[in-house]
């Protein structure tokens, strides 16, 4: 679905949680080149490939491991649900 797509790119691009690890030595990771291939420009289209997975540690939307978030998914619904009753 390529609103979850765009939901990603979003999150990506507009970082809302700038670091949430004990240590981190970078604090752009979603918008680091060496991960990234124009890290600034919004491109929903890099997530459009079925096969598409960010390397690993680069792209933290709902942390990982053992932080992870337990609402993950029932927040990914909300997000989608509110971007197709508002356009």
């Amino acid at each position: 679905m390529f609103i979850h797509k765009i939901v990603k790119e979003v999150a990506r691009v507009f970082s809302t949680v700038t670091s949430s690890a004990r240590y981190i030595d970078k604090s752009t990771i979603h918008n680091d080149d060496y991960y990234w291939e124009e890290p600034y420009n919004f491109n929903p289209d890099g997530w459009m490939d079925e096969n598409f997975e960010p390397k690993k540690n680069s792209f933290i939307m709902f942390n990982e491991g053992l932080r992870l978030c337990p609402g993950r998914k029932l927040a990914m619904i909300v997000l989608v649900c509110l971007m197709t009753l508002n356009s």
